[in-house]
């Protein structure tokens, strides 16, 4: 369980509000001119939802459920070190007392998100995009990734929905 404070005004009392997460929170960003936020969520040594569920692939229905306990509860299934689960996820700011988290992507290939930004991109008319620093492959000690990358998703239906639309190598292996 997670709890954002909020400030509507300076003077105004402190609003706090719970919101159910998967992962562990990183950063979060609010949209400028919309009641949404968007939260980066990152955990070692553990693996996501899908790919729990992969493995798994052979175990009958019935008994998925002693293997795969709910993660909201006993949080996702431990993996070895180096092994990162992230997601970015799309909450609404004007009811995350219930919990209304409008999307959840969950990030591949061993990428751990550490940075989101919300930019405005002049060669798109200066259309709002959301931007999601990773690490791909992290060791923890010694530091070190075997490359860093930027995500960029297209923010559409009143920052409601993202869209993927590219991701570039940002940082040289090792100098994470």
């Amino acid at each position: 369980m997670t709890r954002l404070f909020t400030l509507p005004k300076l003077g105004n009392r402190v609003k706090l509000d719970s919101v159910s997460l998967t992962n562990t929170p990183r950063r979060f960003v609010y949209h400028p001119t919309l009641a949404v936020s968007y939260v980066i969520e990152t955990d070692h040594r553990s693996i996501s939802p899908d790919e729990a569920a992969g493995r798994l692939a052979g175990v009958p229905e019935a008994e998925r459920e002693a293997y795969l306990p709910d993660p909201t509860q006993y949080g996702l299934p431990r993996a070895p070190a180096g092994t990162w689960v992230s997601s970015v996820r799309v909450v609404d700011s004007k009811l995350p007392s219930e919990g209304f988290s409008l999307q959840q992507l969950f990030l591949d290939n061993n990428e751990a998100a550490f940075s989101i930004a919300v930019v405005p991109f002049s060669a798109r008319n200066w259309d709002l995009h959301l931007v999601v620093g990773t690490a791909q492959d992290t060791t923890l000690a010694p530091k070190s990734c075997t490359s860093g990358f930027l995500r960029t998703y297209a923010i559409h239906d009143e920052g409601r929905r993202l869209e993927f639309l590219h991701k570039v190598r940002a940082v040289a292996p090792r100098s994470c």
